[in-house]
This record gives structure tokens, C-alpha cells and sequence, in this order.
């Protein structure tokens, strides 16, 4: 499940990604319509337990206000001078972020779905390393400096709720179908 971008913050991750692209590191890139900030991966459901797992993330999204964040800077786990996965960063609204992440834990551990094991650390996939470059190839050094170089756009996203969508696998990548939205609605 995820929260959801605005067109306009996609359009702009985009152009941000295309700027990336140029670096010809070996790098598979997230589609801009794929663009989400990931709260929790659930891997494969059956059917049988989507309703109880639908019924748990309206709970979860009962006990949490709707709140704000903003983008911050550009990253790369584990490092930016060892990028493997390139992101862009929260700088406001991380700890509300991660409240809604442990909401939604919260509510799923009954069900048998595991909680993570590394703290929830709020953030934007923009794509993840295929390979190391071949040898004498500038693409890693570049990316490098480029992830130095550029700023991310500054937005604001409003989180009124969250989505729970399914991820088919393709050839060119996933393909993202919303099953249940979730409005957050607690009042204080």
C-alpha cells in the first residue's frame, strides 16, 4: 500500500528521472505513473484474505489525521557514492509518515503478515542499480556527481488517505491497479 502523488509532483520526479537518465548508468528507472511512496509491501495476498486485510487498513487509516510532507533531498541506499537504490527523501512530515507505517503494522500483524525488521525510513524510489557499469564505463561516477548536482523539486503532498493497489510484474516493469483507497479520518 502507498500514498499516492500528485500529477504535477509525478511530472516533476520525472524530469528529474530523465535528468538522471542521462548519466547512462545502469539504472532501471521507475515509470513516472509508478511513482508512490511505499507504506507497507504485502506481497502476494489470496483473495480469500483481501477483505480482512481491507478491514485492518481501515482501521489503521481511522487512527491517523490527515497531515503533509515534503519532498526533501535526492539519496541512494546504501550510499550516494555506492548507489544501488536511487530516492528522494521526506524533510517534513517523516515522523507522521512513519506513525501512519506503524498504524498500518499495527493493524496487519493479526493477519500473519510480518512486521519489518528495518525502521520505516520515508522515501521515493526513482530506480534501483541493474548492474555495475562495465569496466571503464563513466555511468557509476556520473550518477554520482549527478546525484550531488541536482535538487529535487520542492512540493508539499497533502496525505488525506492511502491505497492499497495490486503490482503485476511485465516484462517492461509493474504494473500498479488500485483495489481499495483509504481516507484517513482521525479527528485529533
Amino acid at each position: 500500500m502507498a500514498v499516492e502523488l500528485p500529477a504535477l509532483v509525478r511530472r516533476d520526479l520525472g524530469a528529474l528521472v530523465e535528468r538522471l537518465r542521462h548519466t547512462r548508468a545502469d539504472v532501471k528507472w521507475v515509470e513516472q505513473e509508478n511513482m508512490h511512496l511505499t507504506l507497507k509491501f504485502l506481497g502476494e495476498v489470496e483473495s480469500d484474505r483481501l477483505a480482512p486485510v481491507q478491514d485492518a487498513l481501515r482501521q489503521a487509516a481511522g487512527r491517523v489525521a490527515p497531515f503533509r510532507f515534503t519532498l526533501g533531498a535526492l539519496g541512494a541506499f546504501p550510499s550516494p557514492r555506492n548507489p544501488r537504490v536511487i530516492w528522494v527523501g521526506v524533510c517534513q512530515g517523516q515522523p507522521q509518515l512513519a506513525s501512519l507505517a506503524a498504524e498500518v503494522e499495527r493493524q496487519l500483524l493479526p493477519l500473519g503478515f510480518a512486521k519489518e525488521e528495518r525502521p520505516f525510513t520515508a522515501h521515493l524510489t526513482l530506480g534501483r542499480l541493474r548492474s555495475p557499469s562495465p569496466k571503464g564505463s563513466t555511468g557509476p561516477r556520473d550518477l554520482c556527481a549527478a546525484l550531488a548536482a541536482e535538487s529535487v523539486p520542492p512540493h508539499t503532498v497533502a496525505v488525506d488517505g492511502f491505497v492499497l493497489f495490486q503490482s503485476v510484474l511485465r516484462g517492461r516493469g509493474p504494473v500498479y491497479t488500485p483495489l481499495s483507497a483509504f481516507p484517513l479520518s482521525c479527528a485529533h
